[in-house]
């Protein structure tokens, strides 16, 4: 490498996995053009399969922005292939993670490249405001305070819509998952186990900020919530020998969870945003209770 290209080298490398994100996609990577004081960095986005507008998009950025390409993912399936993809072409060992569908803060880089100087791995706030102005406040989750974690382990998670991690501790642990059974649920989290499982440190940034948007409709909300409730026996029979996972086969919030959908099933019935909740809760379950026949193990 010639002194000319290590001094352009990116100190950051941020990867944008995408399926049909067409309607969305714009205004991420305008995000991502417009950060504030942030390090040299580059924007890789990794096409998997779209069959809308998403390839045009993310050309015209790299038309435009020389820090910004498009790349393919074509010989894989699923977010985690497209993230090797965008991962191996990389030029920084500094790696960040956001969704074609959000929209990051101005300072996002900067704060997350900030937090990599003291952890191995770390994560920011998913904020719902902004992207999500119809839906009522009592339907938002709360503003997060920490890392989120599962009722199956103490250890919490990175979620893969904001995630940064050196590129030798993802390399150490085995890198994102291709062969990941459920495709789009539980691969953040399984990941994060594994580093921390590995003994690496994994830290919260409060100042690194993640617009998050809500799917847009129920169908695809309740798709989402079912793999989500799937993922957590897979995740507790992957992880169970591992000292990660310490947990009596039934839970107190799994108990909690049972009883709510019971208590609320009336309200449900009248409020449109107790309902919208009651089904994701009821999906999660259904999903929950798939995943432990399917994994073999009891994780209700």
């Amino acid at each position: 490498m010639t002194a000319r290209s290590a001094a352009a080298a990116p100190e950051a490398s941020v990867i944008v996995p995408m399926r049909n994100a067409g309607a969305t996609l714009a205004e991420q990577l305008g995000a991502l053009r417009g950060q504030n004081g942030a390090p040299r960095f580059e924007v890789l986005v990794v096409d998997n399969l779209s069959n809308d507008a998403s390839v045009s998009v993310a050309r015209e950025y790299s038309s435009r922005d020389a820090r910004f390409s498009c790349l393919d993912a074509v010989g894989g399936v699923g977010v985690n292939y497209a993230r090797i993809v965008g991962t191996q072409a990389a030029a920084s060992d500094l790696l960040l993670y956001c969704d074609a569908d959000d929209v990051v803060d101005p300072r996002w880089v900067r704060e997350m490249v900030n937090g990599l100087r003291s952890y191995d791995l770390v994560g920011g706030v998913l904020e719902e405001r902004r992207l999500n102005p119809s839906v009522p406040q009592s339907c938002r989750a709360s503003p997060m305070s920490g890392l989120p974690t599962l009722d199956i382990s103490e250890c919490p998670f990175v979620p893969g819509a904001c995630l940064g991690i050196h590129r030798q501790v993802l390399d150490a642990v085995g890198g994102w998952r291709a062969d990941h059974p459920l495709k789009l649920a539980g691969d953040d989290v399984d990941l994060s186990w594994r580093c921390q499982s590995a003994g690496h440190s994994v830290g919260f940034v409060s100042s690194a900020v993640v617009h998050y948007r809500r799917r847009s409709t129920t169908r695809c909300a309740l798709t989402q919530f079912y793999r989500y409730g799937k993922a957590v026996p897979y995740l507790y029979a992957s992880h169970r020998g591992s000292g990660i996972v310490a947990w009596r086969p039934r839970s107190h919030a799994a108990r909690q969870r049972w009883r709510w959908l019971r208590a609320n099933a009336a309200s449900a019935a009248a409020d449109p945003c107790v309902r919208r909740f009651w089904m994701q809760e009821a999906a999660f379950v259904v999903g929950r209770t798939t995943g432990c026949v399917r994994f073999k193990v009891l994780c209700l």
